[in-house]
C-alpha cells in the first residue's frame, strides 16, 4: 500500500497499516459505557432502544464499499470507497482540527443533538471508533423527534408539508410558540405541529388558565392586602428553594417536559 499522507488523529502515514489478525471488540466497551453512564443516551427510551439491539448478535462493520464509485477513495486500494457513515462521524473532528491543538479543547463536547434515526451510528459506531482511537466520548447524544405536519407526515421540502417558523411569529409571540413546543412535544418524542393546535393552547391555557390565576390572585391582593404582597408565612406550603433545585436539576438533565 502506498502512503499517502499522515493522519492527524493516529499521527501515522495514511496506507501504513497492516493486518493483524487482531479481532478489536469495541462493543462490548461501548455497552459497559452506556451502562455506567446512564446519562449517556437520552432520552431513556432511545437508550433502552440500543441495549434491547445489542442483545442481537453483531455483525462486523465493512468501512468501505465497493458498489459504486462515488466517495472518499479508500488509500492504496482504488476500487473501494470510505463507508459514508464511517468518514462522515469523523467530522465532528476533523472540523475543529482535532489534533492540531489550537481547538481541542472543543472536545469531548457536551452534547450531541440528533435525529432519533441515526442514534444507532452515534451510539454504537462513532464510540467505538473513538473508543479505538482512545479519544474521549461525547459527554451526551440526545436523540429529538420529528415534528409532523397537521396530516400526520413528517415535515419535508418533498412533501411540501414544511412550516417556516419565522411565518408563525409574525402571528404568534416567540413565548407562545415556546410555550407550544414544550408543551406538546414529549422529552425526545415527535411533535405535530398545525397553527390551530398552538392557538388553542394559547387560549386554552395560557390566557384562561394562566390568565385567570394571575387575574384571581390580582384581584385579592388588592381586596384583602392592600395591593401588596404580603411575606411569606414561615410554614409555606410549597418549599420553593427546593422546587427551583429540583427544576434546575432536570434542565441540566435536558428534561425539559418534566
Amino acid at each position: 500500500m502506498s502512503q499517502v499522507g499522515d493522519c492527524r488523529v493516529l499521527s501515522v502515514p495514511l496506507g501504513s497499516s497492516r493486518p493483524t489478525s487482531v479481532t478489536v471488540e469495541a462493543t462490548s466497551q461501548v455497552e459497559a459505557h452506556i451502562r455506567s453512564h446512564p446519562e449517556f443516551i437520552q432520552p431513556e427510551s432511545r437508550r433502552n432502544e440500543i441495549l434491547d439491539r445489542l442483545k442481537e448478535p453483531l455483525r462486523d462493520l465493512s468501512v468501505s464499499r465497493a458498489t459504486f464509485t462515488w466517495g472518499i477513495p479508500v488509500p492504496g486500494d482504488e476500487k473501494h470507497v470510505m463507508y459514508v457513515w464511517f468518514d462522515a462521524l469523523t467530522n465532528y473532528l476533523s472540523g475543529i482540527e482535532y489534533g492540531s491543538g489550537g481547538k481541542d479543547g472543543f472536545w469531548p463536547c457536551d452534547v450531541h443533538l440528533i435525529g432519533k434515526d441515526i442514534i444507532w451510528f452515534h451510539c454504537i459506531i462513532w464510540p467505538a471508533l473513538l473508543l479505538s482511537l482512545g479519544i474521549p466520548l461525547p459527554r451526551c447524544v440526545l436523540a429529538h423527534g420529528f415534528v409532523h405536519g397537521s396530516d400526520g407526515r413528517k415535515m419535508s421540502k418533498s412533501l411540501g408539508n414544511v412550516v417556516d417558523p419565522l411565518d408563525v411569529l409574525t402571528r404568534h409571540s416567540v413565548d407562545v410558540f415556546r410555550f407550544f413546543l414544550v408543551r406538546d412535544a414529549p422529552f425526545g418524542g415527535d411533535l405535530t405541529f398545525s397553527e390551530d393546535a398552538l392557538v388553542l393552547r394559547q387560549n386554552a391555557e395560557l390566557a384562561d388558565n394562566y390568565g385567570n390565576l394571575v387575574q384571581r390572585a390580582t384581584v385579592l391582593c388588592k381586596k384583602d392586602c392592600g395591593g401588596v404582597v404580603p411575606a411569606a408565612e414561615a410554614d409555606a406550603v410549597v418549599d420553593l428553594s427546593a422546587l427551583r433545585e429540583a427544576v434546575e436539576a432536570e434542565m441540566q438533565r435536558r428534561q425539559v417536559d418534566h
